[in-house]
C-alpha cells in the first residue's frame, strides 16, 4: 500500500562535475523513526514547472544511496533540482529546491538549429552552446553535405 510520506530529504551539495554539464547532488536522509532503506528520485528542470515532467526525473538505483549525479545537461544552463522519496513504504514530498549552473563545454552542440528550404536552397541557423563564452573563443562545427535521392 502506498501512502503519502511527510518528510523529506534535503539537498546538502550539488556540484559542478569535470564534465561542465554534469551536477552531482548528495542529499541527507529524511528523519523518520522508521529504519528503511528509502528509494529515491531527483527531479529536475530549467524551472519549478519543467522538474515535475516525467523525462526530467532520474530514479536513483539503489535503496539508500543518497547521491546521484545528473549527466547529459545543455552547457550554460540554470537548472533546479529537488530530491524525493519514491519507495519503499511510499512517496514522500520533494526536498526544498537548489539551482545551479552549468558551464560551457567545447564539445557541446549548438542551440536553436533552424533550417529552411527554399526551391534548391537550403539555410542553416542556430545559437552558440553557450553565450557567456568570452569573445576569443570562437566554436568549431563540422559540417556534412549529401544528396539524397527519393
Amino acid at each position: 500500500m502506498q501512502f503519502l510520506i511527510h518528510f523529506r530529504p534535503k539537498i546538502v551539495d550539488a556540484q559542478l562535475t569535470g564534465s561542465r554539464t554534469s551536477i552531482q547532488l548528495k542529499w541527507t536522509v529524511p528523519e523518520d523513526a522508521r529504519r528503511t532503506q528509502w528509494a529515491y528520485a531527483v527531479f529536475y528542470g530549467s524551472n519549478m514547472e519543467d522538474i515535475y515532467q516525467q523525462e526530467n526525473r532520474k530514479s536513483v538505483a539503489q535503496p539508500g544511496v543518497t547521491s546521484e549525479t545528473v549527466e547529459g545537461l545543455d552547457s550554460c544552463e540554470s537548472y533546479t533540482f529537488g530530491v524525493a522519496v519514491v519507495g519503499p513504504s511510499g512517496i514522500g514530498r520533494l526536498s526544498p529546491p537548489v539551482t545551479r549552473e552549468t558551464k560551457y563545454s567545447p564539445g557541446a552542440p549548438p542551440k536553436g538549429v533552424r533550417v529552411k528550404v527554399e526551391g534548391a536552397d537550403m539555410t542553416v541557423t542556430w545559437n552558440a552552446s553557450c553565450s557567456k563564452v568570452g569573445r576569443n573563443l570562437l566554436p568549431t562545427f563540422k559540417f556534412t553535405v549529401c544528396t539524397v535521392f527519393t
